[in-house]
């Protein structure tokens, strides 16, 4: 018998011996111990002047022990040493992953793998990089065969890429290829508080305010002024703030019907509200000019008075 020293987890251990006599063998036993202490006897099948038996493969690393026993028809007996096989574990995790391919801006990433091993997993690690170009390695979560962990949702558009390592209790590891997802910006930018408040006698400010999740880009105001001319005008940025200093001519009295329009730096769009500008008589009239200009008149003298505005 040529012994067996060493042998692959999960894989059949074939034990075979050559077994002679000057008259007859009668029967050949194997006698052997499993990796988790159980004890086999079992008979040998013979081909030849070959006896062999297979150990079904084990299911963790350790040692298998085996001696070999045989009889013949005039009752002598026979045994050899007690052997010790060495099962080992070369087989690297198995990692089964669907790959991320976008994600929205400001939504957790959630990253799951099925990870299986012929013993048993040890640790699986998600190594990343985010679209700011900082790289993290974070150890994964089981529940069953499945890992995951939730990437923190990303500020801005661009790449991120990441890989899959795991690694047995016997030290093989594996991990996947390195794969990239875009994030998406798909949100429009939002309208908020909008304000009116005169600079001048001849100028109102018209403010509105406007964000994004991520950055807006320009914002214009669309108007119809009382001479019913349309206008569609850029407004200037400080803050969240959008401002236009809207010409009010001869302060005429009116309502001017008016909507916002803005952009991101993505190219969502976002048109607002529809809103009123009702430009209403703030200002005293003033006298410009009156006749006669002396102070004392007759009773029957006629008094003009020029104002500033109609009356």
């Amino acid at each position: 018998h040529v012994p067996i020293i060493s042998a692959n987890v999960s894989e059949t251990i074939n034990i075979t011996a050559n077994v002679t006599d000057d008259v007859s063998v009668t029967s050949v036993y194997l006698n052997w111990t499993g990796i988790n202490g159980t004890s086999y006897n079992v008979s040998m099948q013979k081909w030849s002047g070959n006896y062999s038996y297979e150990i079904p493969g084990q299911d963790t690393i350790g040692n298998v022990q085996y001696f070999i026993w045989a009889n013949d028809s005039d009752g002598n007996d026979n045994r050899t040493i007690e052997y010790s096989i060495q099962i080992n574990d070369i087989t690297k995790p198995e990692i089964n992953h669907v790959p991320v391919s976008s994600a929205n801006i400001g939504e957790l990433i959630n990253i799951t793998v099925n990870v299986t091993d012929d013993v048993e997993v040890d640790k699986v690690f998600l190594n990343y990089t985010d679209v700011d170009g900082d790289n993290y390695n974070v150890s994964m979560n089981k529940y069953d065969d499945n890992w995951s962990y939730e990437i923190i949702g990303q500020d801005d558009i661009g790449i991120v890429e990441y890989f899959i390592w795991a690694n047995d209790t016997s030290g093989n590891d594996n991990q996947t290829a390195v794969y990239q997802f875009q994030t998406l910006d798909v949100v429009k930018p939002e309208f908020g508080l909008f304000m009116v408040s005169s600079l001048d006698d001849d100028t109102l400010n018209v403010t509105i305010e406007v964000t994004d999740d991520v950055a807006v880009d320009s914002v214009y105001m669309n108007y119809t002024d009382l001479q019913g001319i349309n206008h569609n005008v850029s407004m200037i940025q400080w803050g969240d703030n959008w401002s236009y200093a809207m010409p009010w001519p001869d302060r005429v009295v009116g309502e001017i019907e008016c909507f916002f329009w803005a952009n991101d730096t993505s190219g969502n769009e976002n048109i607002s509200f529809p809103c009123s500008i009702i430009q209403t008589d703030i200002y005293s009239p003033s006298v410009v000019s009156r006749t006669p200009s002396r102070i004392n008149v007759s009773v029957s003298t006629v008094i003009t008075i020029t104002f500033d505005e109609s009356m």
